[in-house]
């Protein structure tokens, strides 16, 4: 029994290593892109781990609003990219970088990465609904049995209650 019992909360603790493997993952990718100024990689873990986590509510949210200066929204980056020139996806000079091998390279790789990375959060995701749907399954299953219980009881209680009632009626009959 106390090995059962052990058995099953490592179990436990197993699954939701397993759980947050896809969380952590996304987690830490959006951070080191973010970290190196990848900035078109950051955008897309980000959106996995928004898929994954559930969203505080509207009150909890912490707002967040754009600069705009002079009718024009900047785009603000920590201090320690003062010496990084920026290149935006889909420019001249990102289009004619993209021509030359090793940076072709490096984003087929970092679209691989990231495309397995969706594999794995879609997968957390089946098992996320898996798991409640087998949740609220379990719950109305126990609901069911609790009621049924309970309905017993109170036909045990009944007969014991007509049973004393007999017994006092006999008990003052005798008297």
């Amino acid at each position: 029994m106390v090995v059962s019992m052990l058995l099953m909360s490592c179990n436990g603790h197993y699954y939701t290593e397993k759980q947050s493997k896809a969380l952590s993952v996304s987690t830490y990718a959006a951070k080191d892109s973010f970290d190196l100024g990848r900035m078109d990689l950051a955008d897309p873990y980000l959106n996995q781990i928004c898929d994954i986590v559930t969203p505080p509510s509207i009150r909890d949210r912490i707002k967040i609003e754009a600069i705009v200066v002079n009718n024009q929204k900047k785009l603000l980056v920590p201090a320690r990219y003062k010496n990084q020139s920026v290149l935006v996806v889909g420019s001249d000079e990102y289009n004619a970088l993209i021509k030359t091998k090793s940076f072709a390279k490096q984003l087929q790789n970092d679209n691989k990465n990231l495309e397995n990375q969706v594999i794995q959060v879609n997968i957390q995701l089946e098992n996320q609904t898996k798991v409640t749907n087998q949740m609220i399954l379990d719950l109305a299953k126990k609901d069911k049995t609790i009621k049924s219980q309970l309905h017993e009881l109170w036909l045990k209680n009944g007969i014991i209650a007509f049973l004393l009632l007999i017994c006092g009626l006999k008990y003052l009959k005798f008297l």
